[in-house]
């Protein structure tokens, strides 16, 4: 999975739910299971990315000068914190 670009493994994902999202009456209990095992790896994966990649634009902005707030994000942003809220 770690060779996976962010579209490919955010693709990927994307079928997987649609698949579970369809159908499921031809697919065995443990054929779900690893299905929304893999979603998950591949849900973390992308959120991985984006934190990597929000990481590489804070630091470049930082060396560039550019205020943050400029650019629209902030340093305590944190992806876990809006999925939280999402779930209460």
């Amino acid at each position: 999975m770690e060779n996976l670009s962010f579209d490919e493994a955010a693709s990927k994902l994307e079928s997987i739910l649609n698949e579970l999202e369809g159908d499921t009456s031809n697919l065995k209990p443990e054929e779900i299971e690893a299905k929304l095992a893999e979603a998950e790896k591949l849900r973390d994966y992308c959120k991985e990315l984006l934190k990597k990649e929000k990481e590489d634009i804070i630091r470049t902005a930082k060396e560039n000068n550019i205020p943050l707030e400029e650019i629209g994000i902030t340093e305590d942003d944190d992806f876990d914190e809006e999925e939280d809220k999402e779930e209460k």
